[in-house]
């Protein structure tokens, strides 16, 4: 009982290990702020006040102004929060981002 218990640890630690090196890892400065320009569709990472580097990025097909409603092709201004990472996509450092809170989109208004 005690190796087959072993054995079954064994697997499942072997198992996580591979889905953990499917993350790249950063090792430079740390990004302490993400700015997006969403009239230029760029976006700047940021290690306090110095940029480290700058992305274009794809969004709605009218992504300036306050959004309203669903479907107007507006980006919503405020703050978003990295939510879920995907190991499995063929983009190698795929994020999932969070929505803006009620709170964020009332003061970009």
């Amino acid at each position: 009982m005690r190796v087959f218990k072993f054995l079954i640890f064994a697997v499942m630690l072997t198992a996580l290990s591979a889905c953990a090196g499917k993350f790249q890892t950063y090792t430079g400065p740390e990004v302490t702020k993400v700015i997006v320009e969403k009239e230029r569709r760029m976006m700047h990472l940021l290690h306090h006040d110095k940029v480290l580097r700058s992305y274009t990025i794809g969004l709605g097909f009218a992504p300036n102004g306050h959004k309203t409603r669903q479907g107007d092709g507006r980006t919503p201004t405020g703050h978003y929060v990295i939510n879920r990472r995907n190991p499995n996509s063929k983009f190698h450092l795929s994020i999932g981002i969070s929505y803006p809170n009620a709170n964020d989109l009332a003061r970009a208004r």
